[in-house]
């Protein structure tokens, strides 16, 4: 798998529930070591209790000079991407996302 996408983690998207799995963590410092500075953790649909433990866990454990931004998105924000991208793909001749996505 490294050889294909490197070593370096810039972004780190979690779910709601990886989201909770990152705040509850009990060695919050492990499951951080390899973000490289500046890295990005967004949480896509987390509830607020999650992300705000998520968010104070990042600040205790990573010092200023070795930051990582923690950012929410917002399950609107999603849904609003999601038709702008259906709209796109409808007006070049593509087909809509399905709601269930297709077996390979």
């Amino acid at each position: 798998y490294e050889a294909d996408v490197g070593n370096c983690t810039s972004l780190r998207l979690l779910n709601n529930a990886w989201a909770g799995h990152y705040a509850g963590h009990p060695d919050k410092a492990v499951l951080l070591a390899d973000l490289q500075a500046g890295s990005t953790v967004l949480a896509t649909r987390a509830n607020p209790h999650h992300f705000s433990r998520l968010h104070s866990n990042v600040r205790d454990a990573r010092p200023i000079a070795d930051a990582v931004e923690v950012s929410l998105l917002s399950v609107k924000i999603l849904g609003q991407i999601r038709e702008l991208l259906e709209s796109y793909r409808l007006a070049r001749g593509l087909e809509a996302f399905s709601s269930v996505a297709p077996l390979v």
